[in-house]
Order: structure tokens, then sequence, then C-alpha cells
């Protein structure tokens, strides 16, 4: 897989989040197959493994206003991603030379 994410990245999207009110849930894939959430608690869950295995993190915005105040702030942070009907998704891993959009 390829890292598409670094750990600055994530860490300035992880500050951005749990700087809302409310803070956005989430939930996580990572590369061994787990899974974690729905989850609201941006710093500690999401970091407690590092960032190196994340293939993605959906948001999942509670309405179509927080939808857009976040899409706005992934755009602004340029991430990798999809935008989904009912989540956001930042990706944190690729197989090799797949195309990635960029939010």
């Amino acid at each position: 897989m390829e890292r598409l994410m670094n750990d600055t990245k994530w860490s300035e999207l992880c500050a951005t989040m749990a700087a809302r009110n409310p803070r956005p849930r989430w939930t996580s894939l990572s590369a061994n197959g787990h899974t974690h959430g729905p989850e609201r608690e941006w710093h500690h869950h999401l970091r407690a493994g590092g960032f190196h295995d994340l293939v993605h993190v959906d948001i999942l915005p509670d309405t179509a206003t927080e939808r857009e105040e976040i899409l706005a702030v992934l755009r602004a942070i340029h991430v990798p991603g999809e935008v989904r009907s009912d989540r956001l998704r930042v990706i944190g891993l690729a197989p090799p030379g797949t195309p990635v959009d960029w939010i």
C-alpha cells in the first residue's frame, strides 16, 4: 500500500476536527482490517495505533451545514479523499498506482 497521508496531515486533520463543536463523528479502517467507531474523540483513539496503517477515516456529518463546513476544511487542508452522499472519506493508504482524488 502507498501512504498518501503523512503524520503532519493526520495531526492537522485531528486538531481541526477536535476543535469543532460538536466534534464530528468518524469511523476508521486499518490495513489489518480493524474498524473503529463511530467515535467523536479525535486525538486519543485515532492516534492510539499511530497513523501509519490507516486505510481511511470516514467523517460522518450530522447535518448538511456541518457537511459543508467540514468539506471546506478538508479542501483547505487538501487531503486525498472522496465525497460520498453520507460521509467524507479521507484516504490514508491506497494500492500503488490507484488513482485517488484530492479534496
